[in-house]
């Protein structure tokens, strides 16, 4: 009994640190394929919508105190300020979305084939992965590097209702403009 046992928590505990590798190549999958269903069961849509979002107003807001951005003057600045947040909703909203992601995918491919010419085609996310390791018992971190990309791009995949989804995704800096380099970054 007792070997049933231990050969029980064993077998789980391999299942359970394999489990966010398998949750990555099955994002992978989907993305190269352009699934939004698959897209829409793999990533928590609402927390990475909310953490770029987060991020965005964040670096709009630094822009504006630093006077640095594309808007100069007062009534420009306070202009920027008060619809600034609105389009940065609506921008997150319509992309950064499986159907979104998945028009976007599309529009790559060539003739919205999947395979499409090798000087064409947008490199695989697992040729991207530079490091992926827990970063806590129900966090694990993937750390990105973009081919042409000086930065990294960081996402974060939680073990949440019993399944591994991609819950944050943090952009390089210089992605959320030249103010953005001078905010603080953190994790949520």
């Amino acid at each position: 009994m007792k070997r049933l046992l231990l050969s029980s928590s064993i077998v789980a505990l391999v299942v359970y640190l394999l489990w966010p590798y398998v949750t990555l190549y099955l994002l992978d999958r989907a993305i190269g394929a352009a699934d939004e269903i698959a897209l829409e069961q793999l990533v928590d849509w609402a927390a990475v919508q909310d953490g770029l979002r987060d991020d965005m107003n964040a670096a709009l807001g630094q822009a504006l105190r630093d006077g640095e951005g594309p808007v100069e003057g007062a009534l420009a600045g306070a202009l920027a300020a008060l619809i600034g947040p609105g389009i940065i909703d609506r921008l997150v909203e319509s992309y950064v979305a499986p159907s979104g992601l998945a028009m976007m995918l599309r529009s790559e491919q060539p003739n919205g084939s999947a395979g499409g010419d090798a000087e064409h085609k947008t490199p695989r996310l697992i040729e991207q992965v530079d490091y992926a390791f827990f970063a806590g018992p129900t966090t694990f971190r993937v750390r990105l590097k973009p081919p042409d990309a000086n930065e990294q791009v960081t996402a974060l995949l939680r073990f949440r209702d019993l399944d591994w989804r991609r819950t944050r995704a943090f952009l390089p800096l210089d992605a959320l403009g030249p103010a953005a380099s001078a905010a603080p970054t953190g994790g949520s």
